[in-house]
């Protein structure tokens, strides 16, 4: 049942990533909510996650051409390596300062840090933002792995996501970055006391929420959801909301949507049930179709059987192979439901 269950998780979340990344020529999720300060909402349940690096940016573009000097940068003053990182020295290719972010190590000095700071709040020129922001990534994810976490990186986060000046990509992976920094910062299961910094992860985590129009409502909800598994200040009931709501709004960008329908069926949200019946047949995109036929496997009752068999015996290969998982888990699961009544 658990193999299962991962395989049908899997199958959705590999087509949230690609539906993520045709869409983000730059890349950020937002969604809608009610403030949820005192009370946050947030979802799944991973295993905790050891910090490094968000979703795996798209595959950058490789190119020998020179950024222009109207993009900002980071002072010439920076630290050399850095100064390669930031394109500032050496070579200027992708792979050459990819290699150079891999190679700072657990103990940069505080003057390396703040040069790196520089770096990440720089904007690109006419450099292809999937590269640049592939470096920023695994910058940020450098910055994170400090064996002792920089006492302000939290906060640099947030202000890249508010920094509306910023790309939606970029902004989209400081959202994916909150819960990373949320759990190298915090034990699970901590109390949250009067921790002001916490509180205002919380908050970002609903002023995301509420960028619905775009992946980065789909992306706070996705990694709300992973924290709600180690962090009681989470709700899961204020969580499953937030997806049906999400689900529901025709407003939500087809990204959210997407993830919205993932997490509908991770929190057993069954007034999401009539939406993924129709959705599983008739949605306007394949891995929207896909999280559908998912959840149907995860709250499914015995009318749904013949629904998927229905997508099974048709001619399109990946949402049979995807209705065929669906189905063991949904009969599965009825099978033992009624094993238990009995």
């Amino acid at each position: 049942m658990k193999k299962i269950t991962v395989v049908c998780v899997c199958v959705v979340l590999a087509a949230v990533a690609a539906l993520f990344l045709f869409f983000n020529r730059r890349h950020k999720p937002q969604a809608v909510v009610s403030p949820v300060v005192h009370k946050p909402a947030l979802v799944p349940k991973p295993s905790p996650v050891q910090p490094t690096k968000p979703l795996s940016p798209p595959k950058p573009i490789v190119t020998t051409a020179k950024p222009p000097s109207t993009e900002s940068r980071p002072a010439s003053g920076s630290p050399d390596k850095i100064k390669l990182v930031a394109g500032l020295a050496g070579d200027k290719d992708y792979q050459s300062r990819i290699n150079a972010v891999h190679g700072l190590g657990k103990n940069l000095t505080r003057q390396e840090i703040r040069s790196l700071y520089d770096f990440l709040a720089s904007k690109p020129g006419q450099e292809p933002l999937i590269n640049i922001n592939a470096i920023k990534n695994d910058a940020l994810s450098c910055l994170l792995n400090q064996e002792t976490l920089p006492v302000d990186l939290g906060s640099r986060i947030l202000g890249m996501y508010r920094d509306k000046s910023n790309d939606l990509m970029w902004r989209g992976y400081c959202v994916q970055f909150f819960g990373l920094y949320y759990q190298r910062k915090w034990k699970p299961g901590s109390a949250v006391g009067n921790n002001t910094e916490r509180a205002d992860l919380a908050k970002a985590y609903n002023e995301a929420l509420a960028e619905k129009d775009s992946e980065i409502a789909g992306t706070a909800l996705l990694g709300i959801t992973r924290l709600s598994s180690q962090y009681p200040e989470f709700d899961k009931k204020a969580l499953s909301d937030t997806a049906f709501a999400l689900l529901s709004d025709d407003k939500t960008s087809l990204p959210s949507r997407i993830a919205a329908m993932q997490i509908c069926g991770t929190l057993q949200t069954a007034q999401a049930l009539p939406a993924a019946r129709m959705l599983a047949q008739t949605g306007e995109a394949i891995p929207l179709r896909l999280a559908s036929i998912a959840t149907l496997g995860s709250i499914g009752e015995n009318q749904d059987i013949s629904l998927l068999q229905g997508i099974l015996a048709g001619s399109d290969t990946i949402l049979g192979n995807a209705a065929s998982e669906a189905l063991k888990h949904l009969t599965n699961r009825l099978q033992q439901a009624s094993t238990t009544q009995q």
